[in-house]
């Protein structure tokens, strides 16, 4: 099946055949392993069988198993066919139950696109479930959706107050479900709060009862709302939206959607299909009864969905594409006063590898009166007059001309990175065809950064360390920090793991990509605060490198020495900072906020408005918005600093991490916060490769860009936007793999505690995950929870080998995460297996007991002790590929070593690891 045309016939003659088997086999293959992304979308939508689609075809022919395997399938029921009618005209009533069922499947996943698409092609916006329950699309939103379903709805005509079989309406089942958004999106619909269930278990109480005693939904039933009253968004053009207010991603050539979407109801369209990005704050709003807003159709373009972070208004027309081939002419429009065109060049310059990567030759010149404008171009504008906003651009893309207008360089910057991301993302075998689009952009958070701690443990090499930066500043952070511990010496020394003259090369390479370059100051577990002094000249030396740089840190240790809390009455005293810590004149001191929680709130109100604090937090269920509350009601300046949640573990804890970085970036949205900080600490062992680091820092650059993204939409997306923003892999393998790599391993840290799945508790764990604890310490690992069965993630870590054309180097690490969490499984199993107590024995006490290593068979404790040694020649070989192996290296192979200690404890285990330790070196030029 190589066409479109051909795929197309076999699948009609598989709905005639009644194959239902072979047409979800070949969506799937071609959902899986096609290379051409829109074949798919071909072979569903061309109106090829008999003036229709093939949904038309199996439609017509009453084949309801068919036409359920092809709506599974993602067929558009919004293509007309020759007559101009939908498949749904076409349908019996049996066959509308179908499409019914897929309304209300795609409104409990919150599936916007899917719901708009469905209710354009004409189905019934208040259609029930079922006779015996009879529940609207908008019960299950109320029950199972969010607030942008339910504003989907509502604007196209469901009704708020409808009863299903319980005697329940949606605003009642909202309540019951706990969450505010959707009881605010359902009031402001109307939703009346006096109702009353009428029959079941909640007769006669209404949604005030319902609520008990949750102060918040109460205080959302009392609010006077108004459906009457528009948003100033509502009546802006979509091309100027108003900084703060949500994402806007529409397609304005649609007629079909338009005017569908009209019948079912009034008012503004939520976002979009995929970003799923609800709104969180209100903005002024004004009366205007006369005032209507026409509703705008829904883009389903699954590349725009890829953009990353996403932008936070994109408009989608129609017409022809702006193609590029082998050159994209680039003519910058100088501006007095502004950025000089030789820096614009310089932006350009400094990316030209990444368009040559993508087969594109850059070139540029001043835009004149003789300029040729009548071949494809780029015209780049820098003014702060057209567009004052921090970090604002605008990208205007015309079938002859795209348009770039930026407020300053770095803005600049981040168009560009749009700019590449679109050409990645419609990129095609002899051209780049990019469809008209305008999108307007700005970040949410002012700063927005990660935090790389060269402390101990894994220590880039500065390769590995200009690829991450490099990918970091494409995804528009543009802070840095390099987290250092210092120790007294005498005499005084260089202490970081890079030279002066490295550190130096890297402030300027960073400067160039409009990142940051930050340092971070703490100090030994063993440097008291009478040390201090001794550190001064080091510290010194040390920030001498970042003359620049706006901001200097101090870690949790040294912040607790500096910040005085224990001054007469309620006074804090940080003059102890200015003795210690050599501030330039232009930088601004920040502190870590952990000395302050206890504070009162007196206190904290004295605390110095010229310094900021770090709410450090990486716990899945930190509670981020309780501390942060306090800082922003009495003024206080302070940053977020979630985690990765990859340390102390063999490949990470993705949903931890998801988790922490989510709730952060929301609390520092709602309460005002200069920015967010991803931290990657280091734990012990140092086994953590660097790539599962990335699903934390891809996350903290889209959520602090736009924090309006949506749970669901991380979810089911990172891994994808992991393998083509960090790893440019078109099959998806790597970031695939690198997310599941983490889930097996987070599945096996619940398991043994007995956890449930969506369980967020104490992740990451505090000593370490479950696998990594086998390879550390297996002896002190509690089995009790644990089974054979909880151990099989490595039958599917087997099956998961990255086969595409990616690096090979990352395929490396990868693939020796796999080995080492196999063995760590199988160590796992064999004790369980020692440890499980005899069928025949009560079933009082603990099912399995860790009797340790040594209570192993002889044979088991070889193989083991065998299958590591196998691994630690690459392991060494590998750290050397990439990190520094004079930091770091010697302890993670001293934690392999202590493990080879307990398999073979009467055998030369030393001799057989065959370790030689680097010998340990201080840079210094």
């Amino acid at each position: 099946m190589t066409t479109a045309k051909e795929i197309i016939s076999q699948l009609k003659t598989a709905i005639d055949s009644e194959r239902t088997d072979i047409v979800c086999s070949v969506i799937s293959e071609l959902q899986k392993h096609s290379t051409d992304a829109e074949l798919l979308k071909k072979v569903l939508g061309e109106p090829d069988v008999d003036g229709g689609t093939l949904l038309h075809y199996a439609v017509k022919a009453g084949k309801q198993d068919k036409v359920r395997a092809l709506l599974a399938g993602g067929a558009d029921p919004c293509v007309p066919n020759a007559e101009g009618k939908f498949p749904f005209d076409l349908a019996t009533s049996s066959l509308r139950t179908v499409f019914n069922e897929e309304l209300l499947q795609a409104t409990a996943q919150s599936n916007l696109g899917r719901v708009c698409q469905l209710l354009a092609a004409g189905v019934d916006v208040n259609v029930v479930d079922s006779p015996e329950t009879q529940s609207t699309p908008l019960h299950w939103a109320a029950s199972y959706g969010n607030k942008d379903i339910v504003q989907c709805l509502c604007c196209r005509g469901a009704s708020p107050n409808a009863y299903n079989a319980s005697g329940m309406t949606p605003l009642h089942e909202a309540v019951r479900r706990g969450d505010r958004s959707v009881v605010d999106e359902l009031l402001e619909y109307g939703a009346d709060p006096e109702l009353t269930v009428s029959i079941g278990e909640f007769v006669g109480q209404n949604s005030f009862d319902l609520a008990g005693d949750r102060e918040d939904l109460l205080q959302a039933l009392k609010a006077p709302h108004n459906r009457d009253l528009l948003s100033v968004e509502g009546v802006t053009d979509g091309m100027h939206p108003i900084p703060g207010s949500k994402a806007n991603l529409v397609r304005f050539d649609s007629l079909v959607s338009t005017d569908t979407a009209l019948t079912n109801g009034g008012g503004d369209e939520p976002s979009s299909p995929k970003l799923m990005t609800p709104t969180f704050k209100k903005l002024a709003v004004f009366e205007d009864v006369n005032a209507t807003s026409p509703l705008k159709p829904v883009v389903t373009e699954e590349k725009l969905n890829l953009l990353w972070p996403q932008p936070q208004s994109i408009v989608q027309g129609g017409g022809k594409h702006f193609v590029i081939k082998d050159t994209l002419n680039v003519l910058i429009l100088a501006s007095p006063g502004q950025v000089c065109p030789s820096d614009v060049a310089e932006l350009w310059n400094v990316r030209r590898p990444r368009f040559e990567a993508l087969g594109v030759n850059l070139t540029l010149d001043l835009l004149t009166s003789l300029s040729d404008r009548d071949v494809s171009h780029v015209v780049c504008h820098v003014s702060s007059r057209l567009c004052p906003g921090y970090g604002t651009y605008k990208l205007t893309i015309n079938p002859k001309q795209m348009k770039i207008v930026c407020g300053t360089a770095e803005s600049l910057g981040y168009a560009i990175a749009t700019l590449l991301q679109l050409m990645s993302l419609y990129k095609g075998e002899e051209e780049i065809s990019i469809p008209t689009l305008l999108i307007d952009d700005w970040p949410e958070l002012p700063y927005r950064g990660v935090l790389l701690d060269f402390s101990q443990g894994r220590v880039p090499n500065m390769v590995l360390l200009e690829e991450i930066l490099d990918t970091l500043s494409t995804l528009k952070l543009n802070q840095v920090f390099l987290y250092a511990r210092f120790r007294t010496k005498t005499p005084p020394q260089w202490q970081f793991c890079y030279t002066r003259r490295e550190v130096l090369h890297l402030v300027d390479y960073c400067r160039q990509r409009q990142l940051n370059l930050l340092p971070v100051l703490e100090v030994g577990p063993k440097v008291q605060f009478e040390d201090l002094s001794l550190l001064y000249s080091i510290f010194s030396d040390f920030l001498a490198c970042f003359s620049h740089a706006d901001f200097v840190s101090c870690g949790p240790r040294l912040s607790s020495f500096l910040l005085d809390t224990s001054g007469e009455g309620d006074m804090v005293d940080v003059s102890d900072a200015s003795k210690y810590v050599p501030l330039g004149r232009d930088q601004t001191l920040q502190l870590c906020g952990y000395p302050i929680h206890d504070l009162s709130s007196s206190m904290l109100q004295h605390l110095p408005p010229n310094v900021v604090f770090n709410e450090y937090g990486v716990k899945a269920d930190h509670d981020f918005n309780g501390f942060c509350t306090s800082l922003a009601e009495l003024g206080v300046h302070f940053f977020v600093c979630p985690g990765t949640a990859a340390w102390n573990s063999l490949a990470g804890c993705p949903e931890a991490a998801l988790s922490n970085i989510f709730q952060a970036v929301k609390a520092a949205s709602s309460q005002g916060a200069l920015g967010a900080v991803v931290c990657d600490w280091t734990g012990k062992g140092h086994l953590t490769h660097q790539p599962f680091s990335w699903p934390g820092f891809l996350l903290g650059a889209g959520l602090s860009w736009n924090t309006e993204c949506h749970w669901d939409y991380l979810l089911g997306h990172l891994s994808e936007l992991l393998s083509h923003h960090v790893y440019n892999d078109a099959l998806g393998v790597l970031g695939e793999a690198i997310i599941e790599l983490g889930r097996a391993e987070t599945f096996a840290i619940r398991r043994s505690r007995s956890q449930a799945g969506d369980d967020m508790q104490n992740l990451p764990e505090e000593q370490g995950s479950i696998l990594f604890r086998l390879l550390t310490y297996p002896d002190g690992v509690p089995l009790e929870h644990l089974s054979t069965d909880a151990l099989q993630c490595q039958t599917a870590l087997s099956k998961m080998v990255p086969d595409g054309p990616q690096s090979r180097a990352v395929t490396q690490e990868l693939l020796l995460t796999m080995d080492l969490m196999l063995l760590a499984c199988k160590i796992g199993k064999a004790l369980v297996l020692a440890g499980r107590k005899p069928g025949n024995q009560s079933s009082a006490g603990f099912s399995v007991v860790n009797f340790g290593v040594n209570n192993l068979t002889a044979t088991a404790r070889t193989d083991l002790a065998n299958r590591l040694l196998e691994m630690t020649s690459t392991y060494k070989t590998v750290w050397t590929q990439h990190y520094l192996d004079s930091i770091g290296l010697s302890e993670s192979l001293s934690t392999l070593r202590s493990l080879l200690r307990l398999l073979l404890p009467d055998s030369q285990s030393e001799s057989l690891f065959q370790v030689q330790s680097p010998p340990s070196t201080t840079k210094t030029t």
